[in-house]
Formats: C-alpha cells, sequence, structure tokens
C-alpha cells in the first residue's frame, strides 16, 4: 500500500472515529437549535428578545462541535461501535410511551387513557432501563419509584408545574 493510499485510508478512519462523530451530531444539534429559534427575534424594544438564549447557545454548541471535529481529526481515536437497534427502540420507545401516557392521546382513533406521573413515569424508567445489561430489574424498579416519588414532589409540588399525578385517582 503506498502511502497516499494509508493517508487516504487514514481519514476515512477519522472520519468514523467516536470523537468525530460526536462533534458532527454537536453541529447538527446546533443547526437544528437555531433553526427552530429563526422566527424569535434576537433583540426587542426593550433588550433581549426571546431568541437571544437559543441562539447564542446554538452558535456555542456548533463552535464546541467543530472544536471537537478538529481535536478528533488531529489526535484520532476509537472507532464508533456498532449500533443495537433493540436499545435504541427501547430508549425512543419509553419516550414516545410516556408522552401518550402522561396526560392522554388520541391517535388513529385509539384512545390512550391518561395515567398520569405516577403510572407512566416508572414504566417509561423501566422500559428505558432495559437497554442497560448492567442492571438487575430489582435496582431498575427501586430506582424508578424513587425517581417517580422524587420528580412528583419536584415538579408538581414545590415548581407547582401543570403535570398530572394521577388523574384516574386523584383527579389531577
Amino acid at each position: 500500500m503506498t502511502n497516499e493510499e494509508q493517508g487516504a485510508r487514514a481519514g476515512v478512519e477519522r472520519l468514523t472515529d467516536r470523537e468525530f462523530a460526536a462533534g458532527i451530531f454537536l453541529i447538527v444539534l446546533g443547526w437544528l437549535t437555531f433553526w427552530a429559534a429563526a422566527d424569535l427575534p434576537f433583540t426587542s424594544s426593550q433588550g433581549l428578545g426571546s431568541g437571544t438564549l437559543p441562539k447564542c447557545l446554538a452558535i456555542m454548541i456548533i463552535l464546541l462541535g467543530v472544536g471537537q471535529c478538529v481535536a478528533a481529526w488531529s489526535a484520532g481515536g476509537a472507532r464508533l461501535a456498532r449500533w443495537n437497534l433493540r436499545d435504541i427502540a427501547l430508549i425512543l420507545g419509553s419516550a414516545v410511551f410516556f408522552a401518550l401516557t402522561i396526560r392522554g392521546y388520541q391517535i388513529f382513533g385509539i384512545s390512550i387513557p391518561a395515567l398520569g406521573l405516577v403510572v407512566s413515569g416508572p414504566i417509561t424508567m423501566i422500559i428505558c432501563g432495559l437497554a442497560a445489561r448492567d442492571l438487575r430489574f430489582s435496582q431498575l424498579v427501586v430506582f424508578s419509584l424513587a425517581m417517580t416519588v422524587v420528580c412528583t414532589i419536584l415538579f408538581r409540588f414545590l415548581l407547582g408545574l401543570p403535570i398530572p399525578v394521577a388523574p384516574w385517582a386523584l383527579g389531577y
């Protein structure tokens, strides 16, 4: 293999480094954030507008992503591992489950009841936690119940957010 071919191969291998992929992800995330905040004004007649914070954060995320890509390109690193589709499905599925059941939803003529935080929270964490192979199920259940209590106290009672706790039992 010639030096030119080795250099080209090293460049392709660097594109699949974990650190480089993380930098690309940050750049895309920052760009999407900036795009989503495009209609928000950067400044207003009273001073800073509602778009100031998201746009500044988006720019910082993009710059961090570029820095991550440059550092990964110059240093090289570990290659990307194969993605486990089961784990991805469990994590995304848990988020969809929570979104559909926290307040209830109707989709394709099917009515999904509002379960509230008391039921949706632990089930969501258990579904998501099944993606971790080093946890025992009993640990996962205890953690999800404890986090549900903490989230209920924090969001509903301390912050006063209108999150349904148990609409089927308490009415809120």
